[in-house]
């Protein structure tokens, strides 16, 4: 299978990230969404397109880092994506 995914801008608000961090969050965010959706949990139609996605808040501990930063953000696109994509 294979998926692209473009995410054209991602707002993370009220993080202590550095701007040498966006590519460790990129990388992990990655790394995350692959390993969720090669699991198979996400039954995903041929195609779709999300113009645009509000995620909720993501819970992190307070001395999360950017690879913390970078799973969650997958973990919560993955999570509203997977009712959306079955639509």
């Amino acid at each position: 299978m294979n998926v692209n995914l473009h995410i054209e801008r991602l707002l993370l608000e009220g993080l202590d990230l550095s701007a040498r961090d966006g590519d460790v969050v990129n990388a992990a965010l990655q790394h995350e969404l692959v390993r969720l959706i090669g699991a198979g949990a996400l039954s995903l139609p041929q195609s779709f397109n999300v113009a645009s996605l509000r995620a909720a808040p993501i819970r992190l501990n307070a001395d999360a880092g950017a690879v913390e930063v970078g799973e969650g953000v997958a973990q919560t696109l993955y999570g509203e994506l997977s009712p959306k994509a079955s639509s």
